[in-house]
């Protein structure tokens, strides 16, 4: 052990003359171990919702979509299956057309969004396996289903056991001026309600998956998309796939990757995250002032002890490192205590979900979700080593002076 080090953890843990020292050290140490460990479980917190809400998202949204460069709609034709078909890294595609519809059943109304898709739609997502009620069918015997999310399940008060029921469809005439007389405004379909999802708040509110020629049909449309939604067999090289696929199909499309089609919520939840840990950081500095005080009064105690040592030959940068060394030794025992209390209480909420979320019977998930990630640990060791350096580099300094003053005295 080098000497300054030495010397700082004998003034840590000896006895000192004045108790208020002792009382102050112990509060600083302890308002960073809170400090960190609210940090820590915030972050961790922040991953798990973070991580929820994405899988949920990606259950909807493909790993890669074609959309038109211009326009709503967009023709499929041989070259762009062959294209699709040719290519090694995906695993399946859907042909997608999406229309805002008005919805009525039942003496309630609603307007969402109609989302006709194809047979492969269930290989595309993972959209089936979030159905609440009933089961997920989109066409059968010459009839059309609606699979619906239940946000607009609950606004038009929507039975799946009373399927005998259809969920009456309105779209507008294509091409046509509007009539006088609304019934000639509008075309006029009927979906039998299958099932209702429920995936995320948003899509449950907006959107009812049908069959894509119940769509095509009640559009007047012969065989226009809105997308096409493609899976990877192997979501690990998403970038690399969507580069090469932009430049076979070419500049009359536009292919996006699941992160640039959902890029204002990817933003918005790490704006969120890096908000909370600036704030958290700056409280925390704050608390680092009992560290500053603390030292301080260090300094004032240990004056005789200072200049003992500089008459022995010590620097000032020796003298400078011992209360520099001390300060951040509490800094670490306070910031590390609150990691690692943190993580215990993040691996029992994984392992039991002791802390559940009010009304989450409504929710698909009742615990508050965690997830450590690292990297998040160690930008907290990183900040409580700044703040700690920040807070103790004042006192330090002051110290190199104790001699001249006990001289003067």
């Amino acid at each position: 052990m080098n000497f300054p080090l030495l010397v700082a953890s004998r003034y840590l843990f000896s006895k000192k003359s004045t108790n208020a020292i002792n009382v102050i050290s112990v509060i600083a140490m302890s308002g960073m171990a809170i400090g960190t460990m609210v940090l820590v479980l915030l972050l961790s917190v922040f991953n798990g919702f973070e991580n929820t809400i994405l899988k949920l998202y990606n259950s909807f949204y493909p790993d890669l979509i074609i959309l038109p460069a211009e326009g709503k709609t967009f023709s499929v034709d041989h070259e762009m299956v062959d294209i699709l078909k040719e290519s090694e890294s995906i695993a399946a595609y859907t042909e997608v057309l999406n229309e805002n519809v008005y919805l009525e059943y039942d003496d309630n109304d609603y307007i969402g969004t109609l989302k006709g898709v194809d047979m492969n739609y269930r290989r595309v997502t993972g959209i089936d396996s979030f159905v609440v009620d009933g089961d997920y069918m989109l066409a059968d015997t010459g009839r059309s289903y609606a699979y619906v999310g239940s946000g607009i399940a609950i606004a038009l008060n929507l039975s799946v056991e009373r399927n005998i029921l259809p969920v009456k469809v309105h779209v507008p005439r294509r091409g046509k001026s509007t009539s006088a007389l609304p019934q000639n405004a509008f075309r006029i379909g009927y979906l039998y309600p299958s099932g209702v999802f429920n995936l995320q708040q948003e899509i449950n509110n907006k959107y009812v998956i049908t069959d894509i020629d119940f769509v095509r049909s009640i559009l007047e449309m012969s065989d226009e998309v809105s997308s096409i939604e493609i899976k990877l067999k192997d979501g690990k090289g998403i970038q690399s796939v969507k580069n090469d696929l932009q430049e076979k199909v070419g500049p009359g499309y536009m292919v996006k990757t699941k992160f640039q089609q959902q890029a204002s919520l990817y933003s918005v939840m790490k704006t969120e995250k890096w908000t909370v840990f600036a704030l958290l950081t700056f409280i925390m500095f704050v608390i680092s002032f009992n560290i500053l005080g603390a030292l301080s009064m260090l300094v004032l105690e240990k004056k005789k002890d200072v200049s003992i040592l500089k008459s022995l030959g010590a620097s000032d940068k020796m003298i400078h490192s011992i209360f520099f060394l001390q300060g951040t030794i509490m800094s670490l025992i306070g910031g590390i205590g609150g990691i690692v209390i943190g993580l215990f209480i993040c691996v029992m909420q994984i392992k039991f979900g002791i802390i559940r979320i009010p009304g989450s019977e409504n929710f698909i998930i009742d615990a508050y979700p965690v997830k450590i990630e690292w990297q998040d640990i160690v930008l907290v060791l990183i900040a409580v080593l700044l703040i700690s350096a920040i807070a103790s580099w004042l006192p330090s300094r002051r110290a190199t002076k104790a001699q001249a003053t006990f001289r003067e005295a």
